[in-house]
């Protein structure tokens, strides 16, 4: 298609170049009286020799609105273009304009910037519905065996109690993924609303590592709390979920004889919370990738998670106007640090 309309417009353009030069010999030989007086011929009023100047001069403003015209357009066709390739689901193309004028280059550079974010926001989604599937898939298998192995006949009261038992702990870990996915959902299109309260930060956070006993004494971890006390406005249901993240995970990672420390101090309107652990710790691509959903660094403990819990305690943290980082290094450690304001501090 382009060299054709290339054909066509050298074409045209030899076509006019040929009838200037014929018209521009002609009007030369009949200003000499060659062919005849330039008062000899009149046309509208006009002698041949002003009329052949009069086409000449329209002739060479058709080749100049022809030029410019295709110079103007030449932008519109391209983004016109790439405008419909993305709209047929492409989203490698980036617009490339041969001349660039400060308004054509900031179009530019708008255009490619929403194709980048268009590509991103739809590998994202790819791999959101990828992960989602994965996730169901797994314990809906599990649940779906074990039920087939409870109608068998014959099956002894202890391994029906297994099965059971099993069922039961894949359908809670159905609805803790469901309710993340829920929950990362209405905070994506910022549905959920802070319902502020004021409550002790200290007792929450405490009350939190005493859920979590259990898991802690299983695996002999020194378990240490260090807890100024400390009264905090905020959303007392959300902010329990970040403390039970990042301790879950503390201990989740942390091998047998480890140990935990939670901190918690105040001062100039800002409260900070740590919790240092010392496992196995991250490296450099899951420290970048930490808080993506469904990441997870360590997939030898990928059935112990669903990889929503740092993304969901980064998104109510930021709710709250806070910040949380991170420390670690391979077999060093991690020690996360939130930090939120607080004007009762």
């Amino acid at each position: 298609m382009k060299s054709f309309r290339a054909r066509i417009t050298l074409f045209l353009c030899i076509v006019l170049a040929l009838f200037i030069v014929v018209s521009i010999v002609f009007t030369f030989l009949a200003s000499k009286g060659l062919l005849f007086h330039r008062e000899d011929l009149f046309f509208f009023g006009m002698s041949f020799y002003d009329f052949m100047l009069l086409v000449l001069t329209f002739i060479i403003a058709v080749v100049c609105i022809i030029l410019l015209s295709n110079t103007a357009t030449t932008p519109v066709r391209l983004l016109t273009n790439a405008t419909r390739e993305i709209s047929s689901g492409n989203f490698d193309i980036e617009l490339n304009l041969p001349e660039k004028t400060r308004e054509l280059r900031e179009l530019e550079q708008n255009f490619n910037m929403m194709v980048r974010e268009l590509r991103s926001s739809d590998k994202m989604r790819k791999d959101f519905i990828s992960n989602v599937s994965h996730e169901l898939r797994t314990p809906l298998t599990i649940i779906s065996g074990y039920a087939d192995l409870l109608q068998e006949e014959g099956i002894s009261e202890k391994d029906r109690f297994e099965y059971a038992a099993l069922i039961s702990k894949e359908s809670e870990r159905l609805v803790r993924l469901t309710s993340n996915l829920l929950r990362l959902s209405k905070m994506d299109s910022q549905e959920i609303t802070i319902k502020r309260d004021t409550f002790r930060l200290d007792e929450q956070i405490r009350q939190t590592a005493s859920l979590l006993a259990s898991k802690w004494q299983a695996k002999n971890i020194d378990f240490r709390l260090d807890l100024e006390n400390v009264l905090f406005d905020g959303d007392e249901e959300l902010l329990s979920q970040v403390w039970f993240n990042l301790i879950e995970n503390a201990i989740k990672f942390t091998d047998s004889m480890g140990r935990i420390n939670v901190t918690l101090s105040g001062k100039d309107g800002f409260v900070e919370i740590t919790v240092l652990d010392n496992g196995i710790g991250m490296d450099k691509v899951t420290m970048e990738r930490m808080f993506e959903q469904f990441y997870q660094g360590d997939t030898s403990r990928k059935n112990e998670g669903s990889g929503m819990g740092l993304a969901i305690t980064q998104k109510i943290v930021e709710i709250h106007g806070g910040l949380i980082t991170a420390e670690s290094g391979p077999r060093q450690g991690t020690k996360f640090i939130v930090s939120l304001p607080n004007p009762k501090n």
